[in-house]
C-alpha cells in the first residue's frame, strides 16, 4: 500500500563533505563536481542530507571523473535507501536476537516515532539478511574486485542500535561509493 499522506519535512539537515581533497592516484586537487540530496529516516527523525561529491579533473589520471564520496556517507543509509542503517540494525536485532515477528517490530518502530509500513519492515529484514550474508560470502570474489580496483579507501563505523544489542560494523569503499563486495555496505556482527 502506498503512503496515504505526505512525509513531513526533515527536522534537521546535514552536509557531508569528503575529508580527502587530493586524488589518491595522481595527487592533484579534486574539485567538487556535484551534490546529491536525499532525506533519510533515522531513529532520531528525518534528516535531509546534502552529499558533496568530488572528482579528479586531471585527464591523464586513471581516476579522471571517478566520483569520490564522503567517508561519512556510508554510516547513514544504503544507496537510494529511505531508512537509515541504524534502523536496519535495530530491525535485525529485534528479529534475530529477540525473535520478534514483523508486526512486533513494526509496533516497536512506531513507538520510537518511525513512520514505516509492515511491508517496509519486511524489506528491511531482507536487507539485513543480505548484508549479513555478505560477511560469509565468497572471499575470492572480493579479492578479485580489489585486484581490479588496485586500491581501496575504507570508511568504517560500528552501529549499535541499543546498548544491549551486538555491534554491526559498516565498511564502505569511499572511492567507488560501494564496498568491494559491490553492494554499498557490509555488516559484521561482533558481541
Amino acid at each position: 500500500m502506498s503512503r496515504r499522506e505526505s512525509r513531513p519535512e526533515a527536522s534537521r539537515e546535514c552536509v557531508l563533505r569528503p575529508q580527502r581533497e587530493q586524488c589518491s592516484s595522481c595527487g592533484k586537487l579534486m574539485r567538487v563536481s556535484y551534490h546529491n540530496k536525499r532525506t533519510v529516516c533515522t531513529l532520531r527523525g528525518l534528516c535531509r542530507l546534502s552529499v558533496v561529491i568530488r572528482c579528479c579533473q586531471n585527464r591523464a589520471c586513471q581516476r579522471y571523473h571517478v566520483a569520490y564520496h564522503p567517508e561519512e556517507e556510508g554510516i547513514w543509509a544504503l544507496p537510494q535507501a529511505e531508512f537509515g542503517l541504524e534502523i536496519i540494525a535495530l530491525v535485525g536485532a529485534l528479529r534475530y536476537s529477540e525473535h520478534r515477528s514483523i508486526p512486533d517490530i513494526h509496533q516497536q518502530l512506531h513507538l520510537r516515532g518511525v513512520q514505516i509500513s509492515e511491508r517496509n519492515v519486511t524489506h528491511l529484514v531482507e536487507r539485513y539478511e543480505e548484508l549479513v550474508a555478505l560477511r560469509v560470502a565468497d572471499e575470492s570474489r572480493l579479492q578479485e574486485v580489489l585486484r581490479k580496483e588496485g586500491r581501496v579507501i575504507l570508511a568504517t563505523r560500528g552501529l549499535e542500535p541499543d546498548a544491549e544489542h551486538e555491534v554491526l560494523w559498516v565498511l564502505r569503499d569511499c572511492q567507488a561509493a560501494r564496498t568491494p563486495a559491490g553492494t554499498g555496505l557490509a555488516l559484521k556482527q561482533q558481541s
